[in-house]
């Protein structure tokens, strides 16, 4: 964190799991540095975004050395989050399908596993889904907020608007978001065609609204 005077150079503290991202690791990059991604703590991302270029930290080993191992020098400043909207009747989080880790059943799964600047997705209109997926989506501490198509559903039959239901999905995400829409995220009635249909999911007025939210 930051302890010196407003306006002059600041100190901090980084942590790191030598087995993700040791000393050595770091020292081998040399004066170009290496861009700390992955960051879930909201506190320690927080103070990513107060660092400024020159100041210095002290880089800590946690795990059982439990010791400051070298001093590092803010190189660049932090980068806005990037958030993930997906419409979809499915998670897309299998680690492959028939064997294809890039298969359409696996989109999901790369992102999460291969983008780490992503730090959350917010799935809307979900309503087949495997027991690998909803594992992962538990285990991921909060980056994969799922929406389910029968809780919607049932929330409005109790009185719970549908702006309001948009709201809450939205307001999770980062100012950044990439919308992915899958056309199987509507109601099959209105695309018939599409490869994989799945009883229930969005209208179209639906739809347009959470993209408007």
């Amino acid at each position: 964190r930051r302890v010196s005077k407003e306006g002059n150079m600041a100190y901090w503290l980084f942590k790191s799991e030598p087995s993700t991202w040791s000393w050595d690791d770091q020292v081998a990059k040399g004066k170009a540095g290496e861009e700390w991604d992955g960051v879930r703590n909201y506190q320690a991302r927080n103070f990513m975004r107060e660092m400024k270029v020159g100041d210095l930290g002290f880089f800590y080993h946690s795990q059982t050395e439990k010791a400051v191992v070298g001093i590092v020098e803010v190189c660049a400043e932090a980068h806005p989050d990037l958030g993930v909207l997906q419409i979809d009747a499915h998670m897309d989080l299998r680690k492959a399908y028939e064997g294809f880790h890039w298969s359409h059943a696996s989109v999901m799964d790369n992102v999460i596993r291969d983008c780490p600047g992503v730090s959350k997705l917010v799935q809307v209109g979900i309503r087949d889904v495997g027991t690998a997926e909803l594992k992962r989506a538990r285990e991921s501490e909060g980056r994969i907020e799922t929406h389910f198509d029968h809780d919607w559903n049932h929330a409005l039959k109790q009185g719970t608007t549908f702006s309001s239901l948009c709201a809450r999905a939205i307001d999770s995400l980062p100012d950044n978001v990439y919308i992915t829409v899958d056309i199987d995220g509507l109601d099959p009635s209105l695309c018939p065609h599409t490869g994989t249909p799945v009883p229930g999911g969005l209208t179209f007025p639906q739809a347009t609204e959470l993209l408007l939210t």
